[in-house]
């Protein structure tokens, strides 16, 4: 449903154990299959945690931007950061070639 990329320098279960609350605690969601956090990709920037729920799809949408700017000011408050993708560059001096 939604997903939240955190740093590799966080606390993953920290994460991972904050999330659910925000969707057992919204009533648009659908209490079984219960919803689940899943870590699904280590990305180049970021460990990206699935918060897996069912919602009637009449709800989709406000249910998921609900989700996603909730996400992002609980995890901030457990301490964890959103990165920015970023790539690092290295430079290599040439000669008078």
């Amino acid at each position: 449903m939604s997903l939240v990329g955190i740093s590799y320098h966080d606390d993953v279960d920290k994460a991972r154990d904050v999330l659910p609350g925000l969707m057992t605690g919204d009533d648009r969601m659908l209490k079984d299959p219960a919803p689940e956090t899943i870590v699904v990709v280590l990305d180049d920037s970021s460990v990206n945690i699935n918060m897996r729920c069912l919602e009637n799809s009449g709800d989709y949408w406000g249910t998921l931007t609900d989700l996603n700017q909730s996400a992002k000011v609980l995890i901030e408050a457990a301490g964890c950061s959103i990165p920015y993708p970023q790539h690092d560059v290295h430079m290599i001096a040439q000669g008078d070639g």
